[in-house]
Formats: structure tokens, C-alpha cells, sequence
């Protein structure tokens, strides 16, 4: 083969594009490569090892002092309510809008008193549909008998622990290769830990529990996320969630604060999981009263605090819970979506000796080819879905 000749200086341009050095990065640059905060806070939190696949847990309420009228009553002593099972013989009704005060002296046990009507100062006034109702304790008669004894069932919410697993690998010709970036094995390791994170994180907000026997001879088992217990399950459905329309204005989220606080639970302090978008919109409707917490004190996530007279209400931004990426269907996804969490009442729940472990080297022995795998067997807990 004939040489070509050059009959100008050599340059960059005219060589032999195979001489030249690439300048090539040994850094990777993830994107987004921490996309877990809502597990990290709830293993350091509050870390719970389970010894089953199916774990429980006890909670109790508080006695229910508020009710309603249902139905027009008038003046009449037999008052219709919406639940009459909380209400008992000897109980002082307030009436809220008329300043009225009944005693009950009986119920069906469902949903009608009878009454003795005006017992306090103020006069007997046709009641209403709607009319709040509220229990401010007993009177009984002097020498009188035993009332009946009264307490609150325990209720006793479960959920299954998920195996979640990542398998990964490369021939043993990739792993002994030099590549930019550093070696193929060390490099799969740290991706593979992030996508595995990824699939918790998910999970443990998004997840719905169940069980299937359908498919394998063994269970198939689904863990229940966040979302799952506060919007349906041990309470009513809906019951936890604020729903506004159109603009977040400061009202609404002053609004959305008082429903947050309402019950103490395990203190004043919650955490915001939220959307870009209600980030944005938080800090432009509060911006001079953030401030942002040193990372030593959040497990290195950054965290702006919004202190408020109903609590202290810490705000991360969690980019899952994002706009979905379909053209047809229009959807929004989670971009406005935010997540009050109480720390002190969520738990990571690992099976015990299943926690995130690498497992090395679990391929077909005698393949050219090496397999590793990151496995979890792990839930969730969300205890009292009120707060």
C-alpha cells in the first residue's frame, strides 16, 4: 500500500485520529445519585429488625368527644347523630351553635339519643342538620348506681416485608479490562447500590400491600408504602389528605398546617417530603421566615425549616415525586404532591439477617462471567396515620 502524504505541518486535524490521547473524565457524574431521603430518615429514625414476613403493630386512639346532628330534629328529646356508639348514658351534649346542653339517658346503639334537653342555662332551640355536637363529660346523680364501664379497642395493622433484589455483572474479560471511568467492577457496585436504593425508596412511598400465591408455588409479598396507609387503611379513606384546587396560596398551606398538627403524636416536629414544584411554591410564599439546618444534624440531606406557631415543619425536596414522563395520558404524576411525615412514627423494617446486603460472585459456577446482586428483604411501618 502506497503512503499518504502530508504536504502541510502536522496538526491536531491531520494526523492519525487513533494517536491521539483522549483527555477523558475518571469521574462518572450521576445524576440525581442520591434518591433515597425517605428511607435514610427512616433508618436513622427509627430502625425496626422483624422476625416474620408479616409484622404487626398495636395503636390506640383517643376517645372521639366530637359528633353531628343528622337529620332535622327540632326540640324534640330523641336527637339522630351520625355515630352514636361513642355517646353514653350520664353524658353532657353541647350543642356549639345554640349553647344548648343535653344529658343522654339512653341510646339504640347506633346512631339515636334520648335526651333530657336544656339541662344547663340556656334554652332549649330547634336543632339542626349538621349541628356540631360536642361531649364535655357526665353528671350523675347523687348515691346514683354504676355507670357502664368504657374503653378503646386496640386495633392491630400489619404489613409484609418485600425482597427487592438487583442482580448486575460483566465477563471476566470486561472486569480485567481498563476502562475511563476506572474498572467495570468497582463501578457497577456503587451503581447498582443507587438503583437499589431507588427501588426502596419507591416503594416505601408508593408501595400497596398484598400477597399472591397465584403465579409460583411461593408467595410473592408487596409492602405498604406511605401513601398506602395514610390514605386508606386505619382511617377513613381521604381522611388525611388536603386536596386544593388551583393556586397554593399561603391560606391553604396555613390550613394544611393546622390539619397536620392537630394531633400531638410524638411531638411538634414534622418533615416535608415535597415536589420541586410545592418546593418553589413554598419558598416564594415563605421566603423570609426559612432557614436552613446545618446537614450534621439531617443525616447529610438538605433540609430548609419553616417554624410555624402550630409546629416546626422540616422541608426536603424529593425529585420521585415528580411529573410523569407519558404524552397521552396528560398526567401530572406527584409534581404537586407533598408528604408530611412524622419521623418518631415511621420505621424501616428489615427482615432480621436481610437487611441491604451485596451478595458476590452468585452466578452459574464455570461461566466466564461474574454475577453479584443486592438484595433487601424489608417493609414498612406507619404507626397512627392521623399525625
Amino acid at each position: 500500500m502506497a503512503p499518504t502524504n502530508v504536504r502541510v505541518r502536522e496538526s491536531t486535524e491531520n494526523i492519525l485520529a487513533g494517536r491521539r490521547v483522549r483527555d477523558v473524565s475518571d469521574t462518572i457524574m450521576y445524576l440525581d445519585p442520591n434518591e433515597n431521603p425517605f428511607v435514610l430518615l427512616s433508618k436513622e429514625a427509627n430502625t425496626r429488625t422483624v422476625t416474620n414476613s408479616k409484622y404487626e403493630w398495636i395503636e390506640k386512639l383517643l376517645p372521639n368527644k366530637i359528633d353531628n346532628v343528622n337529620g332535622t330534629t327540632g326540640t324534640g328529646t330523641s336527637v339522630i347523630c351520625d355515630d352514636g356508639t361513642q355517646f353514653y348514658v350520664g353524658d353532657l351534649v353541647l350543642v356549639k351553635r345554640t349553647g344548648e346542653i343535653m344529658r343522654v339517658t339512653a341510646f339504640d346503639g347506633t346512631h339515636t339519643l334520648t335526651v333530657v334537653r336544656a339541662v344547663g342555662s340556656v334554652t332549649v332551640a330547634a336543632l339542626a342538620d349538621n349541628d356540631d355536637l360536642f361531649i364535655i363529660g357526665n353528671a350523675n346523680a347523687e348515691g346514683g348506681a354504676l355507670g357502664t364501664p368504657r374503653s378503646v379497642l386496640e386495633t392491630q395493622p400489619y404489613n409484609y416485608t418485600q425482597i427487592f433484589r438487583e442482580p448486575f455483572g460483566f465477563t471476566t474479560t470486561e472486569a480485567a479490562s481498563e476502562n475511563y471511568g476506572g474498572r467495570d467492577e468497582p463501578r457497577q457496585i456503587r451503581e447498582h447500590a443507587i438503583y437499589h436504593a431507588m427501588d426502596l425508596e419507591n416503594a416505601f412511598i408508593k408501595g400497596q400491600r398484598n400477597i399472591d400465591t397465584t403465579d409460583t408455588g411461593a408467595p410473592i409479598r408487596y409492602t405498604g408504602g406511605f401513601i398506602y396507609y395514610v390514605t386508606g387503611y386505619n382511617s377513613s379513606p381521604g381522611s388525611n389528605v388536603v386536596a386544593i384546587s388551583g393556586t397554593l396560596t399561603e391560606p391553604a398551606l396555613e390550613n394544611f398546617m393546622q390539619i397536620v398538627f392537630q394531633p400531638t403524636g410524638g411531638g411538634n416536629t414534622r418533615v416535608l417530603f415535597a415536589s420541586p414544584l410545592v418546593v418553589s411554591v413554598i419558598d416564594q410564599l415563605a421566603a423570609g421566615r426559612l432557614q436552613t439546618v446545618p446537614s450534621d444534624k439531617t443525616y447529610g440531606i438538605a433540609v430548609s425549616q419553616w417554624l410555624t406557631s402550630h409546629g416546626t415543619m422540616n422541608i426536603v425536596k424529593h425529585r420521585m415525586l415528580n411529573a410523569g414522563t407519558g404524552t397521552s395520558g396528560g398526567g401530572t404524576g406527584y409534581t404537586g404532591t407533598a408528604l408530611a411525615v412524622d419521623p418518631s412514627r415511621i420505621a424501616f423494617c428489615p427482615l432480621r439477617e436481610w437487611d441491604t446486603k451485596l451478595r458476590r460472585d452468585v452466578g452459574t459456577p464455570g461461566d466466564l462471567g461474574v454475577t453479584h446482586e443486592y438484595v433487601t428483604e424489608a417493609g414498612f411501618q406507619v404507626s397512627n396515620p392521623e399525625v
